[in-house]
């Protein structure tokens, strides 16, 4: 797997607009209206290209006030596209979790499958499931259940790279698009990370939960969509715990 990526290729495939570790100061700040600097006074004559004789007093306040009025309507453009775009990154966030949201995510792996396709890259589709979330939101209330997976979102966080993306599915279903990781390379990461997740208790209340952790894995491949890719992801999944049943 390739660990560090510069900046210049995060953008080029699209990721920073994705879902990357921003505060919420940070994001707090992008929403808020900025106050347009202070412009120099305008020279009409420039503007206008009326540089051979000078204009009448009145003519040259007028046109004055046109030119700071199309600044001021260009600005006010400038910060409704801002918003526009602050508004469509918070609407790919879940609500509680540090993650994409399931719509949002599988939007970026769609992305990542055309370049991968374009650019011959490789990548990996991970499906995670949590297992015990369900059982402690019956037994301990949806407070608990919803700390527990703000817990494991976080730990997803660090343990994988900033360039593949985390996103929840539902329940206590997560997603990873593993980009620029090898297949083998792909299994031995989600192994580590579903083992080290299987070994980090949640605390409630002065008590210790353990979950138990399942995953499957599905390459990227030409033609493949999105929901395709996680479908096969998750049938992956549910082999592998079938295996284990047994």
């Amino acid at each position: 797997m390739v660990d560090r990526i510069d900046e210049r290729t995060i953008e080029a495939l699209g990721w920073s607009s994705l879902g990357g570790r921003q505060g919420s100061e940070f994001l707090r700040r992008r929403a808020l209206p900025r106050t347009p600097e202070k412009r120099p006074v305008v020279d009409v004559s420039s503007v206008f290209d009326f540089s051979e004789a000078p204009l009448p007093l009145a003519v040259e306040q007028s046109l004055a006030a046109l030119v700071e009025e199309v600044e001021r309507l260009r600005h006010e453009v400038d910060l409704s596209h801002h918003y526009e775009n602050f508004l469509g990154e918070e609407a790919d966030r879940h609500s509680i979790l540090p993650v994409l949201n399931r719509r949002a995510w599988l939007r970026a792996l769609g992305q990542l499958l055309v370049a991968s396709e374009q650019s011959d890259f490789p990548g990996s589709a991970l499906y995670l499931h949590v297992g015990g979330v369900e059982r402690l939101r019956v037994t301990q209330g949806l407070g608990a259940s919803d700390a527990a997976l703000v817990h494991v979102a976080e730990l997803m966080r660090k343990a994988f790279r900033q360039t593949d993306l985390i996103g929840y599915l539902d329940g206590s279903d997560f997603a990873v698009a593993l980009a620029l990781a090898e297949p083998d390379a792909a299994r031995e990461k989600a192994r580590a990370v579903a083992e080290s997740l299987a070994k980090e208790s949640f605390i409630w209340r002065g008590s210790r939960f353990l979950f138990t952790v399942g995953f499957g894995l599905a390459d990227f491949q030409p033609g493949v969509s999105a929901e395709d890719l996680l479908g096969a992801a998750d049938a992956s999944r549910r082999a592998s715990r079938a295996c284990h049943l047994k």
